[in-house]
């Protein structure tokens, strides 16, 4: 086992769950050991996490499987949590996608995919090849960085953002949203890190934070 990753990881399970956005119910973390076919696993309820592979063959449960797949589809990606506060959950229960209200929000989170459209390892890439970093459905959300510390950004990103946007909507008014060519530059810059950090990994390295909004 990666002691420092492992160690990572029991951070980030205590982080998220201060702040109510990892339950029991379904939460599972993991992250990507580099220069192997393996990834730490950690439950809600788990002692220490886990090392298990991330290859075609059967992971012990769905959760772990459907974390498997989307490391296989996607090099750049170092770190997935199957978590979310209630306005994630909220969101996840809907079949709509996030509106992109915050320039933050594009530059990590990227497009918002539905879990109800992914049924198979082809329609999951499919799903991934917008770089996107957010897919939910089903009342669960899983969220995706290059290593341990983006993904808890990240999980804690969108409960803002689907928090603002859910309470937005409920009012009525038109939601503003973050014009096309902000948008465009923001997910250029998130496309460019998430091949540095496939670069990376591919050279049996962790993935670096980035340095510049």
């Amino acid at each position: 086992m990666d002691l420092p990753l492992a160690e990572d990881l029991k951070q980030a399970r205590a982080r998220l769950a201060r702040q109510d956005l990892f339950e029991v119910a379904y939460g599972l973390l993991s992250v990507r050991i580099p220069a192997s076919g393996d990834a730490l696993f950690l439950a809600f309820d788990a002692p220490q996490a886990q090392p298990e592979s991330v290859g075609e063959s059967r992971q012990s449960c769905e959760a772990r499987a459907l974390h498997a797949q989307i490391y296989r589809a996607r090099a750049d990606v170092g770190s997935i949590a199957t978590a979310g506060g209630k306005f994630t959950r909220a969101l996840a229960d809907q079949d709509e996608n996030l509106a992109p209200v915050f320039d933050e929000q594009v530059r990590h989170l990227g497009p918002f995919a539905h879990f109800a459209r992914v049924g198979s390892p082809d329609s999951l890439r499919l799903a991934l090849a917008g770089h996107g970093n957010v897919l939910a459905g089903k009342g669960t959300a899983i969220v995706l960085g290059v290593n341990c510390r983006r993904m808890v950004f990240n999980v804690e990103l969108l409960e803002k953002c689907a928090k603002a946007f859910l309470l937005a909507r409920a009012t009525g008014s038109p939601t503003s949203t973050i014009p096309w060519w902000v948008r465009r530059i923001a997910h250029g810059r998130l496309v460019r890190e998430e091949k540095r950090a496939a670069a990376r990994f591919a050279a049996g390295l962790l993935p670096e934070d980035a340095k510049a909004y």
